[in-house]
């Protein structure tokens, strides 16, 4: 019993410094040097393993975050621990870095949609998580946002009134979306499943959102699947100098239209694309 009583009290002993503290502790304890901790809490998993419930993760976390900071001396001692909220007091005063119109009004005003009730005749109620939204450089009082399982929404009274116009179509997912910033009226969204974000197809409308019509670049054009297994799309990108081209950024490589998405190419074969923006002064960069 006395050696099995010492084994446990050197296993319990595995994460402690000499001067009785874990590599837990010593993250919290800004006295110690952030390469110190990283060494001590190292040492503690290469005994003890980086399996599940071991807490490598949150060191793993704790490690990317911090190392940064306090790059390449590791000394953690002269930062207060109220750096954030000191610098964000700091910024308070200098009112210049939050730019003019914010300096008149540094308020963020909400714009609705507050209550789904009111403004969808879908089973699900819930406006849904915002993924993307546009809104109209010439009006700004026309705007259109995407949710993740709510759908496509779209006011053009700066957000007074709201109305949800997919509750009825196959999927209830809108990832992205983009609008002609010569016409309004002409919208792209990807539909996609909410749960496991695959696309339904892309879908355009010629009255500011009111209405949808299913364009060509759909899973059963592309020979993609349905709903259960297809591709994804990651990014719909009309040009500003002319709304007939659009560029679409996917999972399975990056396509072109030159006829507002009623034909198009796939002009790199392979990859990821997840943004696409156009050059400010330059239509074809």
């Amino acid at each position: 019993m006395k050696i099995f009583n010492a084994l446990l009290f050197v296993c319990s002993m595995c994460a402690f410094t000499a001067s009785g503290q874990s590599y837990k502790e010593m993250m919290n304890d800004y006295s110690y040097n952030f390469y110190d901790v990283v060494a001590k809490a190292e040492a503690h998993f290469e005994n003890n393993g980086t399996g599940k419930g071991s807490g490598f993760k949150g060191y793993m976390r704790w490690k990317n975050e911090n190392e940064s900071k306090f790059f390449p001396s590791g000394d953690r001692s002269t930062v207060s621990p109220y750096f954030v909220e000191n610098s964000y007091n700091r910024i308070k005063k200098e009112k210049q870095y939050f730019g003019s119109r914010a300096t008149q009004n540094p308020d963020w005003v909400e714009l609705g949609p507050w209550d789904a009730n009111n403004v969808t005749s879908h089973y699900s109620e819930g406006i849904g998580r915002v993924e993307t939204f546009y809104v109209y450089p010439k009006n700004t009082d026309i705007m259109y946002l995407g949710s993740r399982s709510g759908g496509f929404w779209r006011t053009s009274d700066g957000g007074g009134n709201w109305e949800c116009t997919t509750d009825t179509m196959i999927a209830t997912g809108v990832n992205i979306l983009d609008a002609s910033d010569s016409d309004p009226d002409s919208v792209l969204i990807n539909l996609e499943n909410a749960q496991n974000t695959y696309t339904q197809g892309i879908y355009y409308s010629t009255d500011g959102g009111k209405t949808w019509k299913i364009t060509n670049f759909n899973p059963l054009n592309l020979g993609w699947g349905g709903l259960g297994r297809t591709g994804r799309v990651r990014w719909i990108k009309i040009s500003p100098y002319n709304s007939q081209i659009v560029f679409v950024g996917t999972d399975r490589g990056l396509y072109r239209s030159t006829n507002f998405m009623q034909t198009f190419s796939r002009v790199i074969s392979s990859g990821n694309f997840t943004q696409i923006e156009f050059h400010p002064t330059k239509p074809n960069v």
